[in-house]
């Protein structure tokens, strides 16, 4: 299993702030990789998995203050529990629990 992290700039439209531009630019292609490794047969074949994970907040939106480690470890030990590719783009919330409205 494969497991990047990314923010919400590798998930998300693109938002026009200059100072971002390469950061936005290198987690979107990131997030690009990861897709077209969970969908690719030889990598299915042998049951590798990939995901990209981001921290968002309560609405979707960037997490703020409710950025926090223990939410990660959650949301990555839920992930490595799962025998088969499930969905790649992955966001969770503060308690790690992957956020149902995308």
């Amino acid at each position: 299993m494969f497991i990047a992290t990314s923010n919400i700039h590798g998930v998300t439209p693109a938002v026009p702030i200059p100072m971002l531009l390469s950061l936005a630019s290198q987690k979107r292609l990131l997030a690009y990789l990861i897709e077209v490794a969970s969908i690719t047969k030889l990598y299915r074949d042998h049951n590798y998995q990939f995901y990209l994970c981001a921290q968002v907040g309560s609405d979707g939106g960037t997490p703020g203050g409710e950025f926090n480690g223990e939410p990660h470890a959650i949301a990555y030990w839920n992930l490595i529990q799962q025998k088969d590719q499930g969905r790649w783009d992955v966001r969770f919330i503060k308690d790690g629990t992957v956020y149902k409205g995308y």
